[in-house]
């Protein structure tokens, strides 16, 4: 290789060297690539002297300009943007982190490097003949523009417009010239106009501070002023651009196009200027002469004067005249979200000319005009009705006027009582509701070309039709959706009443139009859409949905149009469900099952929709009609499942393919009644033979559609994780349900240990978002399968395992999987592992450890040293040595607290000596810590949730035992709180002989056997049996706390007791009879 990292620090790199490490990036010899790519990446990290004017030489570089097959011009353009650092955009959100993330790159490069940049770069921009290259090299100036504007490089705003201006340049370059420019611009927008103050001798020293804001907002009043300049440049260009195009005259192609650009950068000065003050004569004679011409290019069927050169080319000039008409709506959109205030009078004009525009819209229009033109006039008018500026009550205007300082500002508010008053009389005007009759007509009625896109591509009409409301969205119905209800949210009553009137018209087929299909479709399109916004009594959803939206379900499906009705109607009923009565919940329940067996797949995703709407309700208990709901789903779910399959199976898009999956996963919990599965009675024998059809199906349809996934990109985060992730949970869902018995059916074990096996290999790039939901179906299958089942895949698959461990990926999630393990196989699965198990606790228990990390580690620790204490006290030294620190300190997270005392008490238990040498501070602190546990009872227990009480008696009784530990080895501590440890070790033995804990439930609280499976789930599982073998041994479970109580007891006797000895003492506590 001619150029090596290494080689860099002794020279300059040349151009040569870099041309060869490009060529070997791309070969086909892997260890050649790997080491170019590393080389690159040094070079572009450490900014290494010479890289850029190499960078910049290739590009130039007159022999590859001839010949270069391999694309290393291009190659070397892309590295100089990237090295420069032109990703500002994502960096974070704060300003600290911002301002640090862009000055980090451009800091970095050499000064004599980027003055040299500077002066050669728009020349070898206008020199640049390959439109690719040069697209890299117009980033590369708004890169540098924006960390060196406006000091460092002041020329550059007026060398752009100057080229843009230049007569006797090429179209070709002028064009270069104003794209760079909007690129700039563009860049600008973000740009603070101080940067984050992090020097701490700046911040001491105030004058040096007041001098650095000072530097800073001249600096942006002068980019400010050049940007002004710019403006008043643009306005000239675009308007001597535009009358030329407008005229149809010699040159009206290259002039429109010019002027077109000159829009584009004009919108990007709008949005870079903090005001309009120095230009406001600019930009209201700008905005006036645009309302003109937007005015003059309403027509769309507009034509160049009769006669000119421009009428040869019809079709080109109209598509010019379109493209102006867009980029104005543009300028106004920008100035509505930049300068709502001071564009307050002149955006009068434009509300008129696109409010009149969408009014006058035919049939015709519409086939004929761009979506972009319908988006952005629907767009604008929506931001001028949602903006708070043009919200304000004129009393408040009025006042303003009054407190108002200077003639500017006056006129400012002036102006905004000017426009407040339009919109306020469009409000009250006939012209309301004629406009709101057509939004609706024009643009929620489905057109031609969306009947096509339904019937063509079903599944993107539908994600399309399901967009959440968004003012930016791009599609048409959208943006008219957005629009009518900030016009319902500002005009209720009026906007409300039309949308009932036309709606009711259009479905009376004897009403002026007629019965039209496409019409009732959109108008209840308005009424799903504005639902929430529709004052309350104004329409019975019940009533409607019986008498007017029912019969249209009814209806055969034989043709698109009474498909998007039917499709509609399902829409609606996921709004109005919490509306109906019994009798139409039902109906809709029964319609929406049979919707979801139809070949149209737009009507299936619909009713996939509701379904999962009402079953979610009926799920959680709180659904109005659960009983109904649950009877029918229970006497339809095997042909729910069916049919729901038999759609997963013909979707593309993983979005879709993930809300059908999510349904399954609920109607797999609808037809597992695992309560009765494993009692004696037929019911239970019914029940089992139901539950084994459900898996013998689902081991049918499972595989083919995990294979599909995959078949259809399932190693692309863009499809593949999330229905990965669903598939996992129906798994999950149906192991924890019914155990063993799903996994000895070998074509679902088979999936089963597939998709564990694909999400865990931490060597593949989708391990990034699936590895955590592969652990967990790790772990479950661990849980619940039998030897038989299990035994060999875990066996071979321990090295996987820590594989995943020494990645640092995970832990929590690996760390449970270890934890069967250890159970399962015996502390033998960590022998020579001992120095990575050490490395891993030291990093959980440590200020770089996560709390779930912590939790997890100690969890895990416990169960070790079940099995092997030395090896568990060994490798937590450290980590304990670390928390109990912080435990003094007071600043242990409450999370953790529980299973760290656990830990102590087992370690104490099982070896004394392992924890006498704690420190008498860490021991008082944990002292006053455990009394607290005295009497202490939480809400679960109160409500006798299931487990709670067996996980509030360990808590009581790991405290007591860590209490009994202070009063032996620091009696004078223990004296200090004698009363208190014998009252509380006294209320754990009686309660210990009142309900002692079973080992089932010593289980359930340290054994991870999860309470949503029923005791008889267990019974296969190879990890119970061995679980309970391993945690009947735990001294914790196995002591008897009186025992514990009287040795207490007999510590901390003294003198001051009177002599009467142990039972004395215990007696006069409680009056209790120790010596029984």
């Amino acid at each position: 290789m001619a150029s090596s990292p290494g080689s860099s620090h002794g020279g300059t790199i040349s151009a040569e060297g870099v041309v060869d490490v490009l060529t070997q990036s791309m070969s086909q010899d892997g260890v050649a690539r790997d080491r170019a790519l590393r080389a690159l990446e040094h070079w572009q990290r450490d900014h290494c002297r010479g890289i850029l004017p190499a960078l910049l030489e290739i590009i130039q570089s007159k022999a590859l300009k001839a010949v270069d097959p391999m694309g290393l011009r291009l190659y070397a353009a892309v590295m100089a943007k990237n090295l420069v650092g032109c990703a500002w955009d994502r960096s974070s959100s704060s300003s600290f982190g911002r301002t640090f993330a862009e000055k980090r790159e451009w800091n970095g490069i050499d000064n004599a490097e980027k003055n040299a940049l500077k002066e050669g770069l728009l020349c070898m921009l206008f020199a640049e003949k390959d439109a690719r290259v040069r697209e890299q090299l117009v980033v590369l100036v708004a890169t540098v523009a924006r960390y060196e504007l406006p000091g460092g490089w002041p020329s550059l705003l007026g060398e752009l417009m100057d080229a843009a201006n230049h007569q006797d340049l090429f179209l070709e370059e002028r064009n270069v010239a104003l794209r760079a420019l909007k690129k700039v611009l563009a860049g600008l927008k973000g740009k603070k106009a101080l940067l984050s103050v992090t020097s701490a001798e700046l911040l001491r020293d105030r004058a040096k501070l007041q001098n650095f804001a000072r530097t800073g907002a001249l600096e942006m009043q002068s980019l400010q002023s050049s940007i002004k300049a710019v403006a008043v440049a643009l306005h000239q260009l675009w308007k001597r651009g535009s009358s030329v195009l407008g005229s149809g005259d010699q040159g009206w192609d290259c002039a429109g196009l010019v002027a077109n650009a000159s829009l584009s950068c004009m919108r990007q000065v709008i949005l870079v200027l903090e005001s309009f003050d120095g230009v406001s004569d600019t930009m209201s004679t700008f905005f006036a002469e645009a309302a003109q011409q937007a005015e003059d290019l309403r027509n769309v069927y507009i034509e160049p004067p009769a006669g000119t050169p421009a009428s040869q080319d019809v079709d080109r000039w109209r598509e010019m005249a379109n493209k102006s008409f867009v980029v104005i709506n543009k300028c106004c959109i920008a100035a509505v979200d930049k300068h709502a205030r001071e564009f307050a009078p002149l955006m009068i004009p434009f509300m008129r000319i696109y409010i009149e525009s969408i009014m006058a819209l035919d049939h015709g229009m519409l086939q004929v005009l761009s979506q972009k033109r319908l988006v952005l006039m629907t767009r604008f008018l929506a931001k001028v009705f949602h903006n708070p500026t043009y919200k304000r009550s004129p009393g408040l205007l009025q006042r303003q006027m009054t407190d108002a300082g200077d003639e500017a500002h006056l006129k400012i508010i002036e102006g905004m009582q000017v426009a407040l008053r339009y919109i306020g009389e469009f409000w009250e005007s006939p012209v309301f509701s004629q406009f709101v009759e057509a939004l609706i007509t024009r643009f929620l009625v489905l057109t031609d070309e969306e009947l096509q896109e339904w019937e063509s591509d079903p599944e993107n009409f539908f994600l399309v039709s399901n967009l959440d409301l968004d003012i930016e969205s791009e599609v048409r119905r959208c943006c008219a959706e957005a629009l009518l209800l900030f016009l319902m949210e500002r005009n209720t009553e009026a906007t409300s009443r039309v949308v009932m009137t036309l709606a009711s018209q259009s479905l009376n087929p004897e009403a002026s139009f007629g019965w039209q299909p496409r019409l009732v479709e959109g108008c209840l399109h308005a009424i799903d859409a504005t639902a929430l916004l529709i004052p309350t009594g104004t329409l019975n959803y019940d009533a409607f949905f019986c008498s007017d939206a029912m019969r249209f379900l009814e209806m055969p499906s034989s043709d698109v149009v009474t498909r998007t009705l039917q499709g509609r109607v399902l829409h609606m009923l996921v709004t109005m469900s919490a509306e109906l009565s019994a009798e139409s919940y039902e109906k809709a329940l029964e319609a929406a099952l049979k919707f979801l067996q139809s070949p149209d797949i737009v009507l299936a995703l619909n009713s996939v929709t509701l379904l999962h709407k009402l079953c979610v309700a009926d799920i959680i208990g709180r659904g109005p009609y659960a009983k109904v709901h649950s009877r029918l789903l229970k006497a339809h779910v095997t042909e729910m499942l069916s049919s729901s399959f038999l759609l997963a199976h013909k979707l593309n898009e993983g979005e879709n393919l993930q809300a059908v999956l999510r349904l399954i996963a609920i109607e797999v919990e609808a037809l597992v009644n695992h309560g009765n599965l494993f009692d004696a009675s037929g019911e239970a024998e019914a029940e089992r033979a139901k539950t084994m059809e459900l898996i013998q199906f689902l081991a049918v349809q499972m595989p083919q559609v995990w294979q599909r996934i995959l078949n259809q990109g399932g190693g692309e985060s863009g499809y593949g994780a999330a229905c990965q992730s669903s598939l996992i949970n129906i798994l999950l869902l149906l192991i924890e349900k019914v155990g063993e018995i799903c996994l000895a059916v070998n074509p679902l074990r088979e999936v089963v240990f597939e998709l564990i096996g694909f999400c865990v290999n931490i060597g593949a790039p989708h391990s990034e978002y699936l590895l955590e939901d592969g652990l967990k179906l790790w772990r479950t299958v661990m849980l619940y399968g039998s030897w038989q089942s299990i035994g060999q895949p875990v066996q071979s698959s321990v090295g996987d395992l820590f594989c995943i461990l020494q990645s640092g990926r995970e832990n929590h999630e690996a760390l449970c999987v270890l934890k069967l393990y250890v159970v399962l196989c015996g502390p033998q699965v960590l022998a020579d592992r001992s120095q990575l198990l050490k490395a891993l606790m030291d990093h959980c228990l440590s200020a770089e450890g996560t709390v779930k990390e912590v939790y997890t580690a100690l969890d895990f620790l416990y169960t070790l040293a079940l099995v092997d204490l030395q090896l568990a006290f060994h490798v937590s030294q450290q980590g304990m040595a670390y928390l109990l620190q912080k435990l003094k300190n007071q600043e242990l997270v409450r999370a953790v607290l529980e299973p760290l005392l656990s830990l102590l008490a087992l370690f104490a238990l099982r070896n004394e000596s392992l924890l006498s040498g704690l420190a008498f501070g860490i021991v008082d602190e944990m002292t006053k810590i455990l009394l607290t546990y005295k009497g202490i009872r939480s809400i679960h227990e109160f409500l006798n949730t299931t487990g709670a009480r067996g996980s509030g008696f360990m808590k009581r009784k790991v405290a007591f035992v860590l209490l009994a530990f202070v009063a032996k080895y620091f009696p004078d501590l223990g004296r200090r709180h004698k009363r208190d440890i014998l009252e509380f070790g006294l209320s754990q033995a009686q309660e210990e002989d009142k309900r002692p804990l079973s080992v089932a439930a010593f289980l359930n609280v340290k054994g991870s056997l999860t309470q949503v499976s029923d005791a008889e789930v267990w019974r296969g599982s190879e990890y119970f049996n061995k679980a309970k073998a391993v945690y009947e041994t735990d001294p914790i479970f196995a002591l008897s706390l009186r025992d514990l109580l009287h040795r207490t007891a007999e510590a901390l006797v003294s003198e001051e007791d009177g002599g009467n000895g142990v039972d004395a003492l215990l007696g006069s506590l409680n009056g209790l009879n120790m010596s029984q």
